[in-house]
């Protein structure tokens, strides 16, 4: 058996018309269609991380694009992956401004590192392409 990758949408009810329904299962073979060739070309991890891009980008999910407002009119968004084998972890709270917050876990999951970030102060980020 080779890799599996699997992904949620979401919890809950969804009342949405066919069409909707199928434009969301779409984006989400298309997420597991990306987490598995990625995993062709490195590990699970980045397979996690460019299947949850994929959803980022789709506008469809509480997520990246498609996220929500908060109560005080801003988009901060999480993202969190952990690596089952060395037990390493990467997450990111409330970070604004960035396309893709899963992008950033690589920053925080290196060899050497295991971290949480939280928030922001403009211009706080490390530079980072393509995210």
């Amino acid at each position: 058996m080779g890799p599996v990758v699997a992904v949620h949408g979401g919890a809950g009810r969804w009342s949405v018309s066919p069409e909707e329904e199928a434009h969301v299962r779409r984006a989400l073979e298309g997420a597991v269609d990306a987490g598995l060739a990625a995993v062709a070309r490195g590990n699970a991890v980045d397979a996690v991380v460019e299947a949850v891009a994929y959803m980022e980008d789709s506008g469809v999910f509480n997520a990246g694009v498609g996220s929500v407002y908060t109560v005080s009119g801003r988009v901060q968004m999480d993202a969190g992956v952990m690596d089952g084998a060395s037990g390493r972890a990467g997450a990111v709270a409330a970070v604004e401004d960035v396309k893709n917050p899963v992008g950033l876990l690589g920053m925080c999951l290196t060899p050497q590192t295991t971290c949480w970030w939280s928030a922001r102060a403009p211009g706080s980020w490390p530079a980072q392409p393509a995210f």
